[in-house]
């Protein structure tokens, strides 16, 4: 399942963070939340309705050679729990717990 452009029904949010390791490691983490609400689970119509989360992370730093290093991540969430851009981080970050515990 994925949300293409022009399918969310909410706002594109990003959040960007940046962690130091030492004295010359600096990673900059950026997450990009798209949502999408009230879209069938199947295409059939006894389908049941959920919210959809996606979640692009991508973390960048420079590595112990001095080369740019990038790893990005992609995650993807339903839920019964209407997402707006207010509370969008916090069920992807909710979600991430739960995946990472299972």
């Amino acid at each position: 399942m994925l949300v293409k452009e022009g399918e969310t029904t909410g706002e594109t949010q990003f959040l960007e963070t940046s962690f130091e390791f030492g004295e010359k490691v600096i990673k900059t983490t950026k997450m990009n939340y798209r949502f999408a609400n009230n879209v069938r689970l199947h295409q059939d119509k006894d389908s049941p309705f959920i919210n959809f989360v996606q979640v692009k992370e991508v973390t960048e730093w420079i590595g112990k050679k001095g080369r740019p290093e990038r790893i990005e991540r992609n995650f993807t969430f339903i839920t019964d729990i209407l997402v707006t851009k207010n509370n969008i981080a916090q069920l992807a970050k909710g979600g991430r717990t739960m995946c990472l515990r299972n």
